[in-house]
């Protein structure tokens, strides 16, 4: 994220109702180690870099099909570790494709050395040897190492001595360079800035798991400033935050919630649901259609809008129409939130009809190596 982003980022995550955590090095490097403590239970990214790093856990988005928004494929260290060929997924084999294919600290890396060559060095020595040199010798030390460790590359390219590679590539040795790897780049990924490794800087992360209600006010004052929805709040409100909003709602008032609340937070959210209309199957769950009344939301955002802004009411378009909007929400959510609602609904719309579609979703683990290594 380019930094000008950065304080306007966090005044929507704040308005939001999630948490942040700054990271004082790369953000795969902390989100790595957040996921060894367990103060993540996973790293949600594209980036392969986040193994290099010693994630555990990895999860990625099904990029493959943008339909299937509910599947993503994971990535663990014990089902790598399981692979035919575990040693690819080694850390020390991480960091040598890293350095010999490129990666965030050079993008260049081995000119001409692709990733099937590298992965067949990657299972050799040359990668154990580099990692134990990263991790163990000072700069000077690593520099004097790489003179001989460059030699022996040059060598194995040249000759495929060891027979891991199935070729010669005279022209890729010809182009490892006295610079080749930068010592810099290989201590970055070897000692990586994290909090792990500034004392005092600690991650807490006890309170991220708290469901917070986004805050209604607090978002409009942002997006009608950043955004220039001022406006058009009310209608923008109900296309990207209002179905959130409830939802998180719903969470924070539900059964398995930590947070105390009373009958009267619960009557007055359910006070707010006009109609439960019809439900519909995902791969994962159920989910119910809910009519929800929205127009002391769309007046409290209104007024921030106003009072931030300096702008009068009248500018606010259909402000006086924006009283109901239609919602999507995961039956186990609104179970939790009100059994005695969704029994009623499933009384009147028998479920039958909607259970016979349900498939309930199994994660996947896909072997693929071009995510696993860095991309070229």
């Amino acid at each position: 994220m380019p930094h000008w982003m950065t304080k306007a980022f966090k005044e929507l995550v704040d308005g939001f109702g999630f948490h942040y955590h700054t990271a004082p090095g790369e953000a795969e490097a902390e989100l790595a180690y957040m996921n060894r403590i367990h103060a993540v239970d996973a790293v949600l990214t594209v980036d392969s870099d986040a193994f290099l790093f010693g994630a555990p856990q990895i999860l990625r988005m099904n990029v493959k099909n943008a339909k299937e928004k509910d599947v993503v494929e994971v990535y663990t260290a014990d089902a790598l570790a399981a692979q035919p060929n575990p040693n690819a997924f080694l850390p020390a084999a991480l960091l040598f494709l890293a350095v010999v294919c490129g990666g965030d600290y050079d993008t260049i890396g081995l000119k001409g050395c692709g990733p099937i060559t590298a992965s067949a060095l990657a299972s050799g020595p040359l990668a154990q040897q580099l990692f134990n040199a990263a991790h163990e010798y000072d700069e000077n030390m690593l520099k004097i190492f790489l003179k001989e460790w460059r030699i022996s590359l040059c060598n194995e390219l040249e000759h495929d001595y060891s027979g891991h590679i199935g070729r010669k590539h005279p022209k890729v040795a010809a182009n490892v360079s006295d610079a080749f790897p930068d010592p810099k780049v290989l201590k970055l990924y070897s000692h990586p800035l994290t909090s792990e490794s500034q004392l005092g800087n600690l991650v807490h992360s006890n309170q991220w798991f708290i469901p917070e209600v986004p805050d209604n006010s607090k978002l409009a004052a942002t997006c009608g400033r950043l955004f220039g929805w001022g406006p058009t709040i009310a209608s923008r409100f109900v296309s990207n935050i209002w179905d959130g909003y409830f939802i998180r709602k719903f969470i924070q008032l539900s059964s398995f919630s930590p947070i105390e609340h009373t009958q009267n937070d619960v009557s007055a959210l359910k006070s707010n649901i006009r109609f439960m209309t019809r439900a519909k199957s995902s791969r994962t769950f159920v989910n119910i259609q809910l009519t929800m009344w929205i127009d002391a939301l769309a007046a409290e955002a209104a007024t921030s809008v106003v009072r931030h802004a300096g702008t009068h009411p009248s500018s606010i378009e259909g402000l006086s129409t924006t009283i109901q909007m239609l919602i999507w929400v995961p039956e186990p959510i609104l179970q939790a939130f009100s059994s005695q609602k969704v029994a009623k609904f499933y009384a009147e719309h028998p479920r039958a009809s909607f259970d016979g579609q349900l498939e309930l979703y199994t994660p996947v683990l896909f072997n693929d190596l071009e995510f696993a290594a860095p991309s070229v």
